[in-house]
């Protein structure tokens, strides 16, 4: 109740406008990356930093998580202005995406992984589904074409960036020009 009544005062003096946005906005990159890195470090073999990148994807999930919590806590006060059955579709599609999200962090580990054996990847592929429910959550926020075909090209990037380790292709880098990170 009392972290309710700070954001909407902090809503409503607009103070919390500093905060939202680049939550919202960290959180989708850092989802970007979660998605991208594990095929960039299969293409681009020489860039050791995808080969790291890759092996922290879990904390990297967890950080998104906490970002897209923050910002969706920080937009509380405005929710409680909408009846449940006239929620914008942005608040719509970035709630089952949040939700979603926090399935995966409740069982982004060991113990989870041991249980759902197999199904464990299953379910964490549904980080797929977020982005999609993202690219929408920012489109119908935005209302704006743009948005919505540049979350087409990241689609089709990302289906070239499998389709390219489904044949394995590598881009090697000559042997003197293999950055050492």
């Amino acid at each position: 109740m009392l972290l309710t009544i700070v954001l909407a005062i902090g809503y409503y003096t607009d103070t919390l406008n500093e905060f939202t946005h680049p939550s919202g906005d960290m959180a989708w990159k850092l989802l970007l990356l979660i998605v991208f890195v594990s095929s960039l470090a299969r293409i681009f073999p020489d860039f050791r930093i995808l080969r790291a990148l890759t092996a922290e994807r879990r904390a990297l999930g967890v950080g998104m998580f906490y970002l897209g919590m923050a910002h969706s806590v920080s937009h509380l006060p405005v929710l409680f202005f909408y009846p449940l059955n006239a929620l914008p579709n942005y608040v719509l599609y970035g709630g089952v995406a949040l939700s979603i999200a926090f399935l995966l962090y409740a069982t982004s580990n060991i113990w989870s992984m041991k249980i759902l054996k197999k199904y464990w990847k299953w379910l964490h592929r549904l980080v797929y589904l977020i982005v999609i429910l993202t690219i929408l959550h920012i489109f119908f926020l935005e209302k704006e074409v743009e948005e919505l075909v540049s979350g087409g090209f990241l689609i089709l990037a990302f289906v070239v960036c499998k389709v390219l380790v489904a044949k394995k292709i590598q881009v090697r880098l000559p042997g003197k020009f293999v950055p050492d990170l």
